[in-house]
């Protein structure tokens, strides 16, 4: 007597797949609740990839190709910017920006949620 598994674990894989859509939607939108809103088209720049089979285990991707994205998530707290771009002691600072830290707060969130 013999049992055929492979029924079971593609409808295994079906159900893990489901989670995985949920959860990588949650987190999109609690990425784009966690993006400044000054940042125009960033917000609506992030993606997902497809859930894709390695091996044993099911992975996706949530990402944004915009070119300042990594400037908004990692940029530096003592980071100073000039009206004429040149950095000086005694110059007032043009603005001052602090990473957002958005895609690591959201995978903290989709960690322990």
């Amino acid at each position: 007597m013999s049992l055929d598994l492979s029924d079971v674990y593609e409808e295994l894989d079906d159900i893990c797949e489901s989670i995985i859509d949920e959860k990588t939607n949650i987190g999109l939108e609690k990425l784009k609740e966690l993006t400044p809103e000054d940042t125009f088209d960033l917000q609506n720049d992030n993606q997902r990839s497809e859930v894709i089979k390695h091996r044993d285990i099911l992975k996706t991707r949530i990402f944004n190709d915009n070119e300042h994205a990594e400037f908004v998530e990692y940029s530096k707290k003592e980071k100073r910017y000039y009206k004429d771009g040149w950095r000086r002691k005694w110059a007032k600072p043009f603005t001052i920006w602090k990473g957002a830290w958005m895609f690591r707060k959201t995978a903290d969130f989709l960690e322990n949620n």
